[in-house]
């Protein structure tokens, strides 16, 4: 099993090893030449769990825009899936049914949203 732990601590467990693999490999053809952010999937890999909580605060920030971006993109069909465990259908719709709820997660306001203020 993946796990992926938001700036906020919030903990998404809807992925497995492929899945982080596949997010990971995405994010990183983003971030070109960005040597701590490559350091953050060594070790995310190394522990299948990129725990951006963990991280200091301007890459975890830097890391979590992009996983944005990314998940977004890929829900929309505006970035193509390029390893080739992802062209099989039942892993490809398994990977996109995760980001799909992964980018649920991202969108939701840190505070919950959609309360009154005291």
């Amino acid at each position: 099993m993946g796990v992926i732990v938001l700036r906020n601590g919030v903990v998404f467990t809807q992925c497995n090893n492929f899945i982080l693999r596949e997010l990971m490999g995405l994010m990183a053809a983003q971030m070109p030449g960005d040597a701590e952010a490559d350091d953050a999937f060594k070790r995310a890999e190394a522990v299948t769990a990129l725990q951006l909580d963990l991280y200091e605060p301007a890459v975890a920030e830097r890391l979590e825009k992009v996983m944005l971006r990314v998940v977004h993109a890929v829900v929309d069909g505006r970035l193509p899936l390029r390893s080739p465990e992802a062209q099989h259908p039942q892993n490809r719709e398994m990977f996109l049914s995760s980001m799909r709820q992964l980018l649920k997660l991202l969108m939701v306001p840190v505070d919950g949203g959609g309360g009154k203020a005291p």
